[in-house]
């Protein structure tokens, strides 16, 4: 895969705010990384990761930031790394008229157990990485969205 590509992956549009993405690390047995495009006013949902830690780096535009210490915006070249628990929770907002387009990559776990935030404070457990409980204790394979 290469970072400038066009090619998005049609059915993986999990941020819930109309971003791109398509895996450039074919999820090997410990590393993963994702590319991701937000056109003008989409977003990716205000999440974190109980067992795994990330790294971001922007490649195109000014995202915004929304993190535990609020929210800012972000460089071209800008790298930031997401620690595990509520720490590490971020989510990415385009503000701008120009797209963004980043990379984020992490140490696989699977299942890992994501708590995404758009539902409320109070946020809402998944399973990401190929399953999600479906609220009575089942798990469902395929990309979680809401």
């Amino acid at each position: 895969m290469n970072i400038w590509t066009d090619e998005w992956d049609a059915t993986d549009d999990w941020s819930g705010g109309g971003a791109k993405s398509t895996h450039l690390v074919d999820r090997g047995p410990l590393l993963g990384a994702s590319l991701y495009e937000l056109g003008p006013g989409n977003s990716a949902a205000y999440h974190f990761h109980h067992g795994s830690e990330e790294l971001l780096i922007v490649l195109r535009g000014r995202p915004t930031l929304r993190s535990p210490d609020g929210e800012r915006q972000l460089r071209e070249g800008e790298a930031v790394h997401f620690p595990l628990g509520p720490d590490g929770a971020h989510g990415l907002r385009n503000d701008t008229d120009e797209l963004v387009r980043y990379v984020v990559a992490g140490i696989r776990v699977s299942p890992e157990v994501v708590r995404a935030f758009e539902a409320g404070d109070e946020g809402i457990e998944v399973l990401a990485m190929g399953a999600r409980h479906d609220g009575d204790g089942e798990v469902i394979p395929g990309w979680w969205s809401d």
